[in-house]
């Protein structure tokens, strides 16, 4: 089978990878286990004791069958030899009888307590480390989500979920158990033959080896392969997901991105097969060689008895440990090695969870509770995204200067790509500037706590989501952490334009937004945006400064004056600061910023800035001829 262009063009993407150190590996199996302890340590200790008991039950069963053998058989010699041996011995053959019933019942009762102790820290287990790992990757700031190389590693950690966490964890407490059922069973062999468990242990090595190699090769193929694993992720949603299939669809373009994808999985299949079929003749080797090991433990019992230096009860006893030995310590073994494979995945999900922030709290941060709204300051702000090459990373503007008053409209605008978006983010502290400063009141941006800036903010960006609640709490989401007030909402949403049409769906206000639910409802682009400039305004009663980034694109220009005569009396004494392409929006603000490239090349009211002639009067004449040619004015 060979490669696809398309595959061959995807393998020019792969990434050599550093193997990590076993030693980190170590950690990675120790901490999963540590954070499974604490999540859930009640059930965690029962669920070890009861593992430890059954894998040490089976050498007691089968020392007493050994002993019951043994008595049974001194009671016929003895009863041959016309010796009271035997009818002496009865009772004892009883007792031990009686106690290897005893552990049978003991066994049966364990198994049940397993399954009930297990079940309940798979479900409890699970839950937590759901749990633990959304509240991480919520702490994890935007600018880190914004970057390609943390995206990758996001994919290939949670591929499987916190999965490799939880087997990790759950596996460390059969390892224990396996640990003292091999301590126990190495001890039995010892008193028998000290060769013999040298040899047991060695037969097991093979094995184990090529289960570490092997996990370490599997886990390479993705980690190598993580730009060509997230392009098959992202092609897949096209086809899966419920709001890009009609585009795909309209487009016809479902064959293209079902043979790309199958594509990218023969790439897949490819590598593995490969690994899995060197892997199978290395493990037909490796049994062979552990059952050659135990067949000369067995030779070298045999050979014990037949010198008559142990009883034929002793040699059943020592077979069945033997064997319990050689399965326990391969178990134990291959265990150890697939979670070493494990431990590889589970280093990325730890990865993320450690992340560090790429914005820095100051460490006496100033903590600020405003009334009113703020002046703001861009001193001698330049900007350039991080890139592990600054010198070749380009400059996305270069020392801004201007200041945003208490209360003030503001009007951002200038082409695509002058850096408008980019601007805001660094108002709402996603990035910090590379040089210079944004001055709050007077204080650098920087020094204040980023949790009281925040509150201080109501954002609608450009690539805006609504939460899957009913329509009130959707809006109300502009405040979780408040009680929801049915009375604020149908404010904030009469001046958004967004009650007309609520109020005629059949819930109201109750409505649940998005078909993927019972009785839910798919409202149109324009009237999500409706909804969720709602939201941005319900925030306003406690936010002070509004940014509205692109707030109308799906909604038509008649609607839109009208919301913008709304903006106005929702920022009658709050600071209003509006990125559009439409320029007949920014006609009454106080002023506006024009971008051009790398600069801020103009500043100033509407008519301030038509009487300059400059880059915005160009900009807003034709735009203002395209209206009128297309016929919307």
């Amino acid at each position: 089978m060979t490669l696809s262009t398309t595959d061959k063009k995807l393998n020019k993407n792969k990434v050599k990878i550093k193997k990590p150190s076993l030693r980190t590996l170590l950690k990675v199996v120790r901490r999963s286990f540590v954070l499974g302890f604490k999540l859930v340590p009640k059930l965690t200790l029962q669920l070890t004791f009861i593992v430890i008991a059954l894998e040490l039950f089976p050498l007691v069963q089968n020392g007493l069958f050994g002993s019951i053998i043994n008595k049974i058989t001194e009671a016929v010699s003895g009863a041959a030899n016309g010796s009271t041996a035997g009818s002496m011995s009865t009772p004892a053959i009883l007792g031990y009888i009686l106690l290897y019933v005893t552990v049978l019942v003991l066994i049966s009762i364990f198994q049940e307590l397993r399954k009930y102790i297990e079940k309940r820290w798979d479900l409890t287990t699970d839950n937590e480390l759901t749990a633990y790992s959304l509240r991480k990757r919520a702490g994890i700031d935007i600018a880190n989500y914004e970057d390609p190389e943390f995206q990758n590693l996001i994919n290939k950690a949670f591929d499987h979920g916190v999965w490799p966490i939880y087997t990790i964890a759950k596996g460390q407490i059969q390892n224990i158990a396996n640990l003292f059922g091999i301590i126990a069973a190495g001890i039995i062999i010892y008193n028998i033959s000290a060769p013999l468990l040298i040899i047991s242990f060695l037969a097991a090595v093979p094995n184990f080896v090529i289960e570490l190699k092997y996990g370490y090769n599997m886990w390479g193929i993705w980690s190598e392969n993580s730009v060509r694993q997230r392009l098959y992720y992202a092609l897949r949603e096209h086809i899966q997901g419920r709001k890009n299939i009609i585009q795909t669809k309209m487009l016809q373009a479902s064959e293209k991105i079902l043979t790309t994808t199958e594509d990218i999985m023969k790439g897949y299949l490819n590598d593995q097969l490969k690994v899995d079929k060197r892997r199978l003749w290395l493990g037909v080797s490796s049994n062979m060689l552990m059952a050659l090991g135990m067949g000369y433990g067995l030779y070298l019992i045999v050979g014990e008895v037949m010198a008559g230096r142990i009883l034929a009860g002793t040699l059943v006893f020592a077979i069945f440990s033997l064997q319990n030995l050689v399965t326990t310590m391969n178990m134990f073994l291959r265990d150890i090695a697939e979670q070493y494979k494990r431990a590889l995945t589970t280093k990325d999900i730890f990865e993320v969870y450690d992340t560090a922030p790429r914005i820095k709290e100051a460490i006496d941060a100033k903590h600020i509770s405003l009334v009113q709204p703020p002046h703001i300051e861009f001193k001698n702000v330049s900007f350039k995204y991080p890139s592990k090459n600054p010198e070749a990373s380009p400059w996305v503007f270069k020392d801004l200067n201007f200041t945003m008053n208490a209360g003030e409209k503001i009007g951002i605008v200038g082409q695509n790509g002058a850096g408008k978006s980019t601007l805001i983010k660094l108002m709402m502290r996603v990035y910090d500037p590379t040089e210079g400063s944004i001055l709050i009141n007077g204080t650098d941006l920087r020094e204040i706590s980023t949790h009281d800036w925040t509150s201080v903010l109501s954002v609608l960006l450009q690539q805006y989501t609504l939460h899957e609640f009913d329509i009130e709490t959707a809006i109300a989401m502009g405040l979780p952490n408040s009680p929801v007030s049915s009375e604020q909402a149908v404010i904030a949403a009469k001046l958004s334009g967004a009650d007309e049409f609520i109020q005629e769906y059949p819930k109201g206000y109750k409505q649940q937004i998005s078909r993927e639910f019972d009785d839910g409802i798919e409202p149109s682009q324009g009237q999500l945006q409706k909804i969720a400039l709602a939201r941005a305004l319900y925030r306003l009663q406690v936010g002070q400064v509004l940014i509205l980034d692109e707030p109308t694109a799906a909604i038509d220009p008649l609607a839109e004056l009208e919301i913008f005569e709304q903006m106005e009396k929702a920022t009658k004494d709050k600071t209003l600061i509006l990125i559009t392409h439409r320029f007949n929006s920014v006609k009454n603000v106080d002023k506006i910023l024009v971008l051009d490239g790398h600069t801020l090349a103009e500043q100033g009211s509407h008519d301030e800035l038509m009487r300059k002639r400059g880059i915005y009067a160009s900009m807003f004449e034709g735009q203002a001829k395209g209206f009128v040619e297309g016929g919307f004015c």
